[in-house]
């Protein structure tokens, strides 16, 4: 497994908010797997990319996530990375 930082400067844009100055790094296997990833500063992953051997690439893009619950000791994130069609 190898992985490097590419970029220290990536904008990502996603229905949450534009994300400034991310870092992106690149994670890739012995069996010709390999995934990017972006981080923003406080707050963490925003966007991941996976590229499999034969199958097409799927982008997760950090969203707005408008769930409800009744149960109130039950914590939900505001947002969360969602399959981006």
């Amino acid at each position: 497994m190898s992985m490097g930082l590419i970029n220290k400067a990536d904008t990502i844009i996603t229905t949450a908010e534009t994300f400034e100055n991310c870092f992106q790094f690149s994670v890739s296997n012995a069996y010709g797997d390999s995934y990017l990833f972006w981080f923003a500063e406080d707050v963490g992953l925003v966007k991941r990319s996976d590229f499999h051997e034969g199958s097409p690439s799927e982008d997760w893009i950090l969203q707005e996530t408008n769930l409800s619950i009744e149960n109130k000791n039950v914590i939900l994130p505001s947002k969360t990375l969602i399959l981006n069609p």
